[in-house]
């Protein structure tokens, strides 16, 4: 039987905010890592199946302790409830500024997103 308690949103408290933050650094990180090993290694190489599951696997992890992931974009950096969870330079290539160049000023990973997701969303943000 279900308990309705864990269908209530998350809420990120003040007390959680610290662990919620590295827990969304590291998941940058991993997410960093996968989307380079995606535009070096061709779809469903051992590297970059193993990078993306990786991800995947944080994610999962984070969603499941915290609820949904929501990452507010500026131009040189990514925000999670106003804390700075990764920068880059404003430049081509940083993750931060191609989404932000491309008009995407927040992304949001729910419970429940695939392996499959991920890797499409990683071959568009590439």
């Amino acid at each position: 039987m279900e308990n309705p308690a864990d269908s209530q949103p998350k809420v990120i408290t003040p007390g959680s905010a610290d662990g919620a933050v590295d827990a969304a650094r590291k998941i940058i990180l991993s997410l960093l890592l996968a989307r380079k090993n995606f535009s070096f290694y061709p779809p469903g190489h051992t590297v970059c199946v193993k990078s993306i599951e990786q991800f995947h696997s944080q994610l999962e992890a984070y969603l499941r302790t915290y609820g949904d992931l929501r990452l507010d974009i500026e131009r040189d950096q990514l925000l999670l409830q106003g804390e700075t969870v990764h920068s880059g330079p404003p430049e081509e290539g940083a993750l931060p500024f191609t989404l932000y160049r491309d008009g995407i000023r927040w992304i949001e990973f729910s419970e429940g997103i695939t392996v499959g997701e991920l890797e499409e969303f990683l071959r568009i943000v590439n």
